[in-house]
């Protein structure tokens, strides 16, 4: 066998082998240290919101619940339009809106705002969250938000991608079924719209230095998003 060959072969077999060994670390999980992404799937109800100074956020973030599905491919479906606008616009601008706020976003009837989540393997305390905030479906109800928060007639968009960067995720450390987030100062934003051809292209709406940050804390559910929003309407 030539060199060359020999090269090739070696390379192949290396390849193969690290693929292999990667695939069997997903399949093969420790029950006794999963993953963070392991233990973030399934859905997760808001149960407390508190200011980056310790101050308790009022309870206006929930119509009728916050929560979030957090699904294997990367997706997410929530109720927490309010919870991100609030995070976005600040409590200022969001105090403006909440008393009404319910009527843009239509979780009575189970449209869930969707989004995407990416986290890295291992144990790892950061994640990426994005939101889609959109209006409902054939109405202007979010370009009508918009206005209420002060977004002017250059901004306004049907659709905005909210994405969050190195969000902090960690686990109460006697119940695996607390999760806490703290967006901090190592957390940075960006936001999109979308152009004709699908490309991302950067809103300047509001500032995406200006986000809020604080803490929050979920309680995982053992019933999906649509089951968790009935219960809280009877």
């Amino acid at each position: 066998m030539s060199i060359k060959k020999l090269a090739v072969t070696l390379f192949i077999s290396t390849l193969l082998l690290t693929v292999s060994c990667e695939f069997l670390d997903l399949l093969i999980e420790d029950p006794e240290n999963p993953p963070t992404r392991s233990r973030m799937l399934g859905t997760w109800q808001l149960v407390e919101a508190y200011t980056e100074d310790g101050d308790t956020i009022p309870n206006n973030l929930c119509f009728p619940i916050t929560a979030f599905h957090f699904k294997n491919d990367d997706n997410l479906a929530s109720t927490a339009g309010p919870m991100t606008t609030h995070i976005v616009y600040g409590p200022g601008r969001y105090a403006n809106v909440a008393s009404i706020i319910d009527q843009f976003f239509d979780y009575a009837s189970f449209s869930p705002t969707a989004g995407d989540w990416f986290i890295g393997g291992g144990d790892t305390d950061r994640f990426t969250l994005e939101m889609r905030l959109r209006g409902l479906p054939g109405q202007g109800a979010f370009t009508d938000l918009l206005g209420l928060l002060g977004i002017g007639n250059d901004h306004l968009h049907m659709v905005i991608y909210h994405k969050f960067f190195d969000v902090r995720v960690t686990f109460h450390p006697q119940n695996d079924r607390i999760m806490y987030w703290d967006i901090d100062h190592l957390t940075t934003a960006q936001y999109n719209s979308r152009d004709h051809r699908g490309e991302p292209v950067l809103w300047r709406g509001v500032s995406a230095e200006n986000f809020s940050r604080g803490t929050f804390v979920f309680e995982k559910r053992s019933y999906d998003l649509e089951e968790l929003v009935k219960r809280a309407l009877e």
